[in-house]
């Protein structure tokens, strides 16, 4: 399996990600690095830039080879860089790590929160 296995996305799913980065986290996105992308992901994101704010668009990354994987090196360090990308950090799916954000955990509690209140409220 390839280290950076995605499902196809389409444009309104890119352009939800960054609009969920952007305002939840305005000035904490460093960079996002796009490594070996398919030409595929180069037009959809050609269409949808112009929809991006320009801070946002400066921090997105098109990196490819052993020239991007030294650069993710460079710029992040290999504890942070997947072993299987030439770092020696374990790689974690993405569903598991955003388990762990305290949004995600907050999000979850007033869920269920919702959940038993509705379920507690007698019947009329």
């Amino acid at each position: 399996m390839p280290p950076a296995a995605l499902a196809p996305c389409g444009c309104c799913e890119v352009r939800m990600v960054f609009s969920t980065l952007e305002r939840h986290f305005p000035e904490r996105l460093r960079a996002i690095y796009l490594l070996d992308a398919s030409w595929v992901f180069h037009g959809a994101w050609h269409l949808i830039e112009p929809f991006i704010d320009a801070n946002s668009r400066k921090k997105v990354r098109f990196i490819s080879g052993s020239e991007g994987r030294a650069a993710l090196l460079q710029e992040l360090g290999p504890d942070v860089v997947p072993a299987e990308l030439g770092g020696r950090a374990e790689a974690v799916p993405i569903e598991v790590a955003a388990r762990d954000l305290p949004a995600w955990q907050q999000a979850l509690q007033h869920r269920l929160n919702r959940k038993h209140a509705t379920q507690d409220q007698p019947e009329q």
